[in-house]
């Protein structure tokens, strides 16, 4: 009997039968290789891509914290490394007495520009007055507390009133200067060329009068940026003195 053709042709049915072409049957598709170069590439310039943008984030991330403790070190004022050329502060609360520059030379300074009127100004008084109360046994160093007005002149009993209650309020008993005339502050925007003041300012001189470190407004860290200076001026002038004191003996 004869076979069927259509059965007689079933183990070698051929790939059109299944509606393919012979190259697709064999897995061999004219196509396919460049397709798969095709995506083998766009794959290759995402992961690239996926890298560098990640760098770039990274680089930013740590350029910001740098910048940021930059600024809590208090070393990016352009007055840093100068000399101050003037100090001249008069007697408001707590003192009698008038400090020129002359008066702190050989002494670590931290000089505190503020008002009873500056929103920053009160957020930051609690950790200038734990600054103050830190290093405030040390004979070598000075803290001056600058209480002023928004605008050069006006009413000092004013502001000696107003500032002394505001230290009655806060229960702080420091001597508190004032610079009316704005002596202070000018010789300040001398060294570092500037032209505009802003408060709160704080600065931190060295034994010879050369400031170290300037922070304009407050942010959360200023306070340590100022300690770690001021920390580490006092111990680089106490290690000469205690040298001269071997060498004498």
């Amino acid at each position: 009997m004869p076979s069927d053709s259509s059965e007689q042709g079933q183990p070698g049915r051929s790939a059109k039968a299944f509606g393919l072409s012979d190259a697709d049957d064999l897995g061999e598709s004219p196509d396919r290789p460049a397709k798969s170069r095709s995506r083998m590439t766009l794959v290759a310039l995402l992961i690239v891509l996926a890298a560098a943008i990640g760098l770039l984030t990274l680089s930013r991330w740590k350029d910001a914290q740098l910048s940021t403790e930059r600024a809590n070190s208090g070393l990016r004022h352009p007055a840093v490394g100068e000399p101050l050329p003037e100090l001249h502060l008069e007697p408001l609360v707590g003192t009698e007495t008038t400090v020129e520059l002359a008066d702190v030379k050989g002494q670590v300074v931290l000089i505190n520009y503020w008002g009873t009127w500056c929103p920053p100004c009160r957020v930051e008084f609690p950790h200038i007055v734990e600054l103050s109360e830190r290093f405030g046994d040390r004979e070598d160093f000075r803290f001056l507390s600058v209480s002023c007005i928004a605008r050069l002149g006006g009413d000092t009993s004013r502001l000696q009133s107003d500032t002394a209650a505001y230290l009655e309020h806060q229960n702080v008993d420091f001597p508190v200067y004032s610079d009316i005339q704005g002596i202070s502050r000018w010789a300040l925007l001398q060294a570092g060329r500037s032209d505009s003041f802003a408060f709160p300012t704080t600065v931190v001189l060295d034994r010879q009068g050369v400031i170290q470190g300037v922070w304009v407004g407050y942010a959360s860290g200023y306070e340590q940026g100022m300690g770690n200076l001021v920390d580490r001026l006092l111990d680089a002038s106490a290690e000469p003195a205690a040298s001269e004191s071997a060498g004498a003996k």
